[in-house]
């Protein structure tokens, strides 16, 4: 537990409740770990993951004069949503099955997603693959469940995958440690619709592919890619769904304080949780005892008898993993009488939130000096 003393007193927090409701960016990272079905979550990569996708195993191709042709070919990625941490999952020690779907609804806004897809290639002229891509988001859980409502979809124009190909909308060419990289970035347009847990969703990238400068080529040597800076990864908007609760009693010579903290992407999208305790001159920080399920619940106790007699207000404050969301609630209790009552409720909100308590800014400015 920690402590502070300040020579201020709480800054009342606006009363009454926010329910507007607001659009939150996100940016569900595609889980390459080989094969044609991914996974998706918020959590990026480990920083040093290589998909590996080696350029030697790439199937080379030549050019027969006189075949007919041009060839054509395909690959199609389907991915799909998991709720909870998919950190474990590039321990090859460990064997973890993630449940598919999402634990609340979730509404897709905004003018558009962007798909943000790479993939890597070992060709040379003339054996130059042409490649479009075809994304679509789809109500239902895969793999490969295609066949629910679409929710967004995109295409992007033909590129011609060569390191000295020309200006492109949709496509930029990178080198990656010796390997020709092409950035995609899908423009998605988006429908409509609200996922729930039940349907669940499934992206589909369909990749076609053809060599119309060599007749008779079948086109290969294409692999989708992952690389630090090269995260494949789905950004878009929902409607802010992030939410907290907190409750006090009086429970023995204690103040018991519990609540939760909810995300319809799961319980590993919270990246900031703090309580504290203000009345008087008197700042008290405790430590919260957490658990992890379908949605974050926790428990704090602070002793009575370490708070001077008088009105105290509790705040939770939490952010989600990326910061573009927030929540806040507020208790009030008096130790003399032990009533406890409900005080104004902020939530969904933002980030940067600009009603902030000057018990907050001075804990967190001695934090900073210690």
């Amino acid at each position: 537990m920690r402590w502070l003393v300040v020579l201020v007193f709480l800054v009342p927090l606006a009363a009454g409740s926010d329910d507007t409701e607001e659009a939150v960016p996100f940016d569900l990272y595609a889980h390459l770990l080989g094969g044609e079905d991914f996974a998706m979550n918020l959590m990026p990569p480990p920083e040093a993951f290589d998909l590996a996708a080696e350029s030697a195993l790439l199937p080379a191709v030549t050019c027969v004069e006189g075949a007919p042709g041009p060839g054509r070919a395909g690959s199609t990625w389907s991915g799909h949503l998991v709720a909870g941490r998919y950190d474990l999952a590039y321990d090859p020690s460990v064997r973890v099955d993630y449940e598919r779907g999402v634990p609340g609804p979730l509404e897709f806004t905004g003018e558009g997603m962007v798909l943000h897809w790479f993939v890597e290639t070992r060709q040379e002229a003339p054996i130059v693959p042409r490649v479009v891509l075809d994304v679509s988001l789809h109500d239902g859980h895969g793999p490969g469940d295609a066949s629910g409502p679409v929710l967004a979809e995109g295409r992007t124009q033909p590129a011609d995958l060569s390191p000295s190909m020309g200006p492109h909308p949709d496509v930029t060419h990178h080198e990656v440690d010796g390997r020709h990289v092409y950035a995609f970035e899908v423009l998605l347009r988006v429908l409509g619709g609200v996922v729930t847990q039940e349907s669940g969703t499934t992206l589909q990238v369909q990749a076609s592919m053809d060599v119309p400068a060599c007749p008779g080529a079948m086109p290969g040597g294409v692999a989708p890619h992952s690389s630090p800076g090269f995260r494949p990864r789905l950004h878009g908007e929902v409607m802010d769904a992030f939410g907290a609760g907190l409750a006090a009693r009086f429970e023995g010579p204690d103040v018991r304080f519990s609540g939760n903290v909810q995300s319809p992407w799961g319980a590993y999208d919270l990246g900031y949780l703090r309580l504290v305790v203000a009345g008087g001159r008197t700042v008290v920080e405790p430590d919260l005892d957490v658990s992890w399920n379908d949605s974050v619940s926790w428990t704090a106790r602070v002793p009575v008898a370490d708070l001077p007699e008088g009105q105290y207000k509790a705040l939770l404050r939490a952010e989600n993993l990326h910061a573009t969301a927030e929540a806040s609630q507020t208790v009030g209790f008096d130790t003399r009488t032990r009533e406890v009552w409900p005080e104004g409720v902020l939530r969904e909100r933002p980030v940067p939130w600009p009603t902030v308590t000057v018990a907050l800014a001075a804990l967190a400015a001695a934090r900073r000096l210690g």
